[in-house]
């Protein structure tokens, strides 16, 4: 990942916990291993302790600014931290692949 995609996603994160201070943000995918394209996304799981509309819909608007503002696109799952870890384990592959190859970013 490029320095200034780096200043970006903190800039990202930053925002994205003053929201939801208590969010897991966790970065996932080609970025996350290190072999991304110049045509990858970025792409994010933000664990939330509940799920509450207004916080999404406030993490979508930022996830906006930050596209508009530097052109890096992020792709976002939400999900709460207890639903996230009751998916069935054998059905879930984005499940696995996130858990081992993820890098957590707060």
């Amino acid at each position: 990942m490029r320095e200034g995609e780096k200043r970006e996603l903190k800039e990202f994160v930053d925002k994205v916990k003053v929201i939801a201070p208590d969010a897991e943000i966790i970065l996932f995918g080609s970025k996350a291993r290190g072999d991304e394209t110049f045509e990858s996304d970025t792409d994010i799981l933000i664990l939330l302790k509940n799920l509450d509309e207004e916080i999404i819909k406030k993490i979508k608007d930022i996830r906006f600014d930050i596209e508009m503002k530097y052109g890096l696109i992020i792709s976002l799952l939400i999900h709460s931290k207890k639903e996230w870890e009751s998916f069935p384990y054998n059905i879930s592959e984005i499940q696995h692949f996130i858990k081992s190859e993820g890098v957590k970013l707060c």
